[in-house]
């Protein structure tokens, strides 16, 4: 699968440091935000709908989000794996209660993953959970999302 397919990840578990939290942290991968925010850049330009601005959510976050002006959107990167997801801007910051969007038409994200709204919006399964790290099931159980989408967008502390 191409990885700026718009259809989403298929039933697999999620991969181990989707959630940010690890025992060593320090061999997390990365996502480099400069290729995020050029990725963003030329999905404005296609959608005639500038950057208004970036969310850098710190440490607490899983995720960068950039804001789309006027199209009321945000697109949502994980730091530690290539997979975009989208909400409206006054879901901002993602919380259990987000619904996540199809991706804009017009949009293309080259190098990233685009994840289903059907998949991101998905209850909660222990099958999907599988290959994460212990630490990172502890803080499910602490936090407890009830979507797909609330452990890959996270901003758990």
């Amino acid at each position: 699968m191409r990885t700026d397919e718009p259809s989403g990840l298929r039933p697999q578990p999620l991969p181990r440091g989707v959630t940010g939290f690890f025992a060593q942290p320090d061999s997390l991968p990365h996502v480099d935000p400069k290729l995020f925010k050029a990725a963003c850049h030329v999905a404005a330009r296609n959608m005639g709908a500038p950057v208004r601005m970036f969310e850098h959510e710190g440490r607490t976050s899983s995720y960068l989000a950039a804001v789309f002006d006027g199209a009321r959107i945000a697109a949502l990167c994980n730091r530690f794996h290539p997979y975009l997801g989208f909400v409206a801007t006054d879901a901002l910051p993602v919380g259990g209660g987000a619904v996540f969007l199809h991706s804009p038409p017009s949009s293309s994200w080259p190098g990233f993953r685009v994840l289903d709204p059907d998949f991101l919006n998905a209850e909660l399964n222990q099958g999907m959970l599988s290959a994460l790290a212990p630490c990172e099931r502890d803080q499910i159980r602490y936090w407890k999302p009830t979507k797909l989408g609330n452990v890959i967008f996270n901003v758990w502390d």
